[in-house]
């Protein structure tokens, strides 16, 4: 907790998110403690996906303005687009042409790539709370990462 604490006096001193410092605290626990099944390491385990986790998708999904999304519901298809150009079809092919793997499982290894929806979720909040992203573009990135969760997972278990 002093090692959280201390790093969140220094990024806000250097002007930088809080989410850096607890990035920052993650990585030194985890040099402190590199067992990756040690005590601290199942606990925090249990705490985030059981606590923070759904609270921080339900505060997400309480930042969508559906409003937006029914006047512009393109907007989200176009990122899903944009989503499976720049992200899902390099993979699969650099995993299909590079690194040898059959079509279907290099395209596997291409959707779960384009899945990242608490990525979006946290970088478009504080891009919003930066004022560099409008929040009507934040509800159409968050759920066009809904979307993504469940097109791609659907998708690459059927491949597989």
């Amino acid at each position: 907790m002093v090692v959280l604490l201390g790093l969140l006096l220094l990024t806000s001193a250097l002007g930088l998110d809080s989410i850096m410092a607890a990035f920052l605290a993650g990585v030194i626990v985890r040099e402190a403690f590199p067992d990756e099944h040690s005590d601290l390491a199942v606990q925090l385990h249990a705490v985030a996906f059981g606590v923070f986790i759904p609270v921080f998708l339900v505060l997400a999904g309480m930042n969508i303005d559906l409003a937006g999304l029914v006047r512009s519901p393109w907007i989200p298809f176009a990122f899903l687009g944009a989503n499976l150009l720049v992200r899902v079809l390099p993979v699969a092919l650099y995993s299909w042409r590079v690194d040898g793997f059959a079509p279907a499982e290099a395209a596997q290894i291409g959707l779960y790539t384009g899945i990242g929806l608490g990525l979006v979720a946290a970088v478009s909040q504080t891009a919003v709370q930066a004022g560099t992203m409008s929040a009507s573009n934040r509800s159409a990135l968050v759920a066009t990462a809904c979307i993504a969760v469940v097109l791609h997972s659907t998708l690459a278990r059927r491949l597989g």
